[in-house]
């Protein structure tokens, strides 16, 4: 739907002369931020009342600001939380930052000033991009960016007149009054789909999203917009021991940035090494946070001792939380949760719901409070499906023995591996390629391992009937036909920035339902962060003795025991997500066929209602259920809005 069908409503234009300082103190109550960006022409003003009555619905206390183009006309319209607004010197420009902001306002607008004297944006970009939302408005000519981890992504609506931009593909989908894609539903139930291109896809099919690094560039008069990377990771090249200064050094900072304002900090302590990670930087610097645990309901892979002895060790407060299998929410379909918005996408973390919303509880009575995660440590330091393709481009032949080691200790044929570790198919390709592989029937000799691959090969999925496996491999088709650029060139780096933009995607839903009082944070999804651990080769994250070796050499200066690094691995939950599923699985047998899913016809309610029946259930079939209850439960949400199908 176009702007013609949008009510046109007609409202005064804002004053010109506000202030940035009456534009924050206007808004420094919100963390969340919720904004769109309209070009400058006289149609922008039916947009911007459509506007004006949709957010409102998503956030209640909203306090809708408005920022124009010279002209007049709106050009920014939303919910702006702590975004700083500032004008060049001879008003041709403005810029919108969202925070945090890196510099101080007045080195920011040197650099505006000396992107509106030579009219490139590379200088700016590259020291203020990446850590909030960026808007950039000279002479009705725009750039925009999402935050690099994907915390804030933008998404792209076309319309006759010119582009509209949002960093919430709700919002967009409220104000243009679109139904969501059953296409593109039906191509996120396919089990192991990549996320770049297809898996992140917005569930709006009229709707497009800009990848992490990436900047939107629309001229003035252009209804047409181009996308341009800002942004690629520092050149891996790096041992631990040489990127384990900026590593710490970054988190350090990161940590000092977001707790200055606070009154209160706490943070997850599982006892992992991410977490604990994070307990040790902030004791470091003078913070000692309360830490909250969640126990599993299976103690042989409980880290609760390594959780205590972190706490111990650093004098911090500990308080254990239920076990995360009585808490569990992930195959609760009816729950909306707290907040009545629904998000972009559905969300994956429903387990962890019920301990979030314990902790959320815990945490009320404190203000201004933030709270920690580990949330991409993994990404960052963990081991990569890729690994083996990163350490052969670096190590050369020298680098068969690691691929030896990695199909032996995933019982994977060692030919195979090294294959597809010295393949030189690109990015492009493999995309390109996907339908046909989807179209071919599977050998006996299973699916494969996808060690080496740009990604494992995925799998439409039993739980879709005939009619949404034709949808889903069409969607497929069109996604892949004209496939984006890698996220990285190397193999590896390329699925750390996917996996992290998930990540940051959660921690921004997250923040949805229960910040208000409490922000959420990760420190290891910063753009710093981020920079500094991909310094460090690929091949550095792998040690005969240790976990993490990378991150191992960080937190050495920080006094972080190395027998967090050399014990034995533990800390997952699988048990956790089991115990849940028993209990709920007899409910689901007799809904599932009730489901909105069901009644579009896209899944197949036979064949689910037979696998819930099996007494051991694989954890693949797990994973497709939650996938297909965070839909369901997302499509009735989004449903109240008169978004659904």
């Amino acid at each position: 739907m176009e702007w013609e069908a949008v009510e046109w409503i007609k409202t005064p234009p804002p004053d010109p002369s506000s202030s940035v300082e009456k534009l924050l103190k206007a808004n420094i109550n919100g963390v969340i931020v919720v904004m769109i960006f309209l070009p400058d022409v006289p149609e922008s003003e039916a947009v911007a009342s459509a506007a004006r009555e949709a957010i409102p619905r998503f956030l209640p206390d909203a306090q809708v600001t408005v920022i124009s183009h010279a002209s007049g006309r709106p050009w920014v319209l939303g919910e702006l939380g702590e975004c700083h607004v500032i004008r060049s010197s001879n008003g041709s420009a403005t810029l919108l930052l969202g925070p945090p902001v890196p510099w101080s306002i007045r080195r920011i607008r040197s650099l505006l000033d000396e992107t509106v004297r030579t009219g490139c944006s590379d200088e700016l970009l590259t020291e203020c991009a990446g850590e909030g939302v960026l808007g950039l408005c000279i002479d009705g000519s725009q750039l925009i960016c999402g935050v690099l981890s994907g915390y804030s992504r933008i998404y792209v609506k076309n319309t006759l007149h010119g582009a509209v931009l949002s960093d919430s593909a709700v919002l967009l989908a409220c104000i243009f009054r679109l139904s969501a894609s059953l296409e593109r539903i039906a191509m996120r139930l396919c089990e192991g789909l990549p996320r770049f291109p297809f898996a992140g896809l917005p569930l709006w099919s009229s709707i497009d999203s800009i990848p992490s690094g990436c900047v939107v560039q629309i001229y003035h008069g252009d209804i047409s917009w181009m996308e341009k990377r800002w942004w690629t990771a520092p050149a891996g090249e790096a041992s631990a021991e040489e990127a384990s200064e900026g590593i710490i050094h970054s988190l350090s900072s990161a940590i000092v940035t977001t707790t200055h304002r606070a009154k209160s900090v706490t943070a997850d302590l599982s006892g992992g090494i991410d977490s604990s990670s994070i307990a040790y930087v902030l004791a470091s610097i003078g913070v000692r946070p309360r830490t909250f645990h969640v126990r599993s309901v299976d103690d042989r892979v409980d880290d609760i001792v390594w959780a205590r002895r972190a706490a111990e060790d650093l004098c911090l407060g500990l308080k254990e939380l239920p076990r995360l299998g009585v808490l569990s929410r992930a195959y609760c379909y009816m729950d909306a949760g707290k907040r009545s918005a629904p998000t972009d996408f559905p969300a994956m973390w429903w387990g962890s719901y019920g301990f979030l919303s314990s902790l959320g509880s815990d945490l009320e009575a404190s203000s201004h409070n933030v709270h920690f995660t580990g949330a991409g440590g993994d990404e960052l330091f963990g081991p990569l499906p890729a690994a083996s393709w990163s350490v052969m481009r670096e190590r050369g032949l020298r680098g068969i023995r690691f691929v030896r080691h990695v199909a032996s200790s995933v019982r994977q044929p060692f030919g195979d591996v090294l294959r597809s570790s010295m393949s030189v198919q690109t990015f492009e390709d493999a995309v390109r390629a996907l339908p046909s592989s989807l179209k071919a029937p599977r050998s006996s000799g299973g699916e494969g391992s996808g060690l080496g691959e740009w990604f494992p090969l995925p799998s439409i999925g039993r739980i879709l009937s005939d009619g949404g496996r034709a949808l889903a491999l069409a969607e497929i088709e069109r996604a892949s036909a004209n496939p984006p650029n890698p996220l990285d060139g190397d193999r590896g780096r390329h699925q750390m920035l996917e996996s992290l933009q998930f990540q940051g995607e959660v921690l921004a839903q997250i923040n949805q339902e229960f910040g208000g009082s409490t922000q959420w944070h990760s420190p290891y999804l910063r753009r710093g962060v981020i920079e500094a651990a991909s310094r460090a080769r690929v091949s550095e994250r792998f040690h005969p003795n240790l976990m993490k070796p990378v991150l191992f050499a960080a937190m050495r200066e920080v006094g972080m025991p190395a027998g967090f690094f050399t014990r034995p691995v533990t800390g997952e939950y699988s048990a956790d997500s089991y115990a849940e599923f028993f209990r709920m699985r007899d409910i689901l047998k007799e809904e599932v066929c009730d489901f909105l899913l069901a009644e579009s016809g896209i899944i197949d309610v036979s064949y689910i209602k037979m696998r819930l029946s099996d007494p051991s259930p694989s954890p693949g079939f797990l994973s497709s259920m939650e996938s297909l209850i965070s839909t369901e439960r997302w499509l009735r949400q989004v449903g109240k809005f008169g978004l659904g199908i």
